[in-house]
Order: structure tokens, then sequence, then C-alpha cells
């Protein structure tokens, strides 16, 4: 089974997982974002970051590899932009540019490679000024699934889906030469009534934008 099928089945299917609270977690940031303009919300699921972001003043574009992720979100948030359209698509939103770009808990699904790629096609789609909040998969996030080395690049797969856990580390590879941390956490939260453990970051481009391959 494909996995964009596997995540239509559990959206289609959970009724928990449809009435889910909203998790605040851009609050912190308030005194930070951007007063409204065009945001991007990467793998919007739900569409409870992009509900939140429409009531800020932002014009938002949210996309999701799940069509019944998309329909879900195009039904609460008939004022977005809501696009069929997986991460390793993302180049295909160019020339457009963003003050803001999020990505709660949806660029841990790739390779390395994948990583790059993405975090590159982000901050080629950001503003000089803008922000890229995002949420990872951390490498102890025993409850949904964390190998006990974490360090290494492969991905584990959990029920059907291929999953990347980060360290500090990895993230940091991410952003050398693409962008300037803000803040970069490790945290505890709730997801679907268990523990889960993730990082949290905001971090800008860097001004000179060129990116440096780290071995």
């Amino acid at each position: 089974m494909k996995e964009a099928e596997i995540w239509n089945k559990r959206y289609a299917g959970s009724d928990a997982a449809r009435r889910a609270a909203y998790d605040p977690w851009l609050d912190r940031w308030s005194s930070l974002l951007p007063p409204g303009g065009p945001a991007l919300d990467i793998g919007c699921g739900l569409g409870l970051d992009t509900e939140f972001l429409l009531g800020k003043g932002y014009a938002v574009t949210a996309i999701d590899f799940s069509g019944e992720a998309v329909r879900l979100t195009r039904g609460r948030n008939p004022r977005a932009d809501v696009r069929l359209l997986g991460i390793d698509e993302l180049a295909t939103l160019k020339p457009a540019r963003f003050n803001l770009v999020l990505a709660n808990l949806s660029l841990h699904y790739l390779t390395r490679e994948g990583t790059e790629r993405a975090f590159e096609t982000i901050h080629q789609l950001l503003m000089a000024d803008g922000l890229f909040a995002f949420r990872l998969n951390a490498s102890d996030d025993r409850n949904y699934g964390s190998p006990e080395n974490a360090s290494s690049w492969d991905r584990i797969e959990v029920e059907g889906i291929r999953k990347q856990f980060f360290t500090e580390e990895k993230i940091r590879t991410m952003t050398v030469g693409r962008f300037e941390i803000v803040s970069l956490e490790k945290m505890t939260t709730g997801r679907y009534g268990k523990e889960k453990r993730l990082f949290e970051g905001l971090v800008r481009p860097r001004s000179e934008g060129s990116f440096k391959n780290q071995p």
C-alpha cells in the first residue's frame, strides 16, 4: 500500500484524529512571526495550523500529498489555497515567495537527500526576512518508534510509514549555509493521547543564502 493511501485511510477513518484539539505551538513565537502576508503550511493534515494562520490574517497556501487531508483542510478553511502536493514537489511552487513557512511534523518522512532538498527549497521560497518554523521527530521519541541509535539517516518503518528520527546534529546539518537558528529546542508534548518527544525550531534565511554541502 502506498504511504499516501495509508494517510488517506487514517484521516478518513479516525474520528479521534479529525476531532483533535489544536496544539497552539506557534503561540510562543507570536512576538517574532511576521504580521500577516503569504504563508505556506507544508503537510497541512487536518488543517489546524492553516486555520490558525488564517485567523492571524495570513494568506495561506496549504499542501499535502494525502487527498483526504486536502479535502478536510479545504472544508475547514475555504479561504485557503489548498493543493494536493507532496514535499518532493515543493519546487513547483516557485517563483512564489512566503514570509512564513510551517512544517509541523511533516518533514521527517524523507531520506537525507530528500531532507536536504526540502530545506534548500524552503530557503528559496522564503522572503529574505521570512521565518521557517518546524517540528521534527526527536531521536528519543520512543512512543512513536524511534530506534535505540538515531544517528543514522536510515528511515524506520512504523505501521507502514517510513520515518526519520532527528538528533540536534542532524538538524543543524540541514541548516548550515541556509539558515540562522533563532531557536532549536527538544521538548515533550502530547499527541493522540501519548507523550511525544520532538524538536521545535525557528530559523531565518542567511543573507548570503549559499549552501555548503556537509559530509
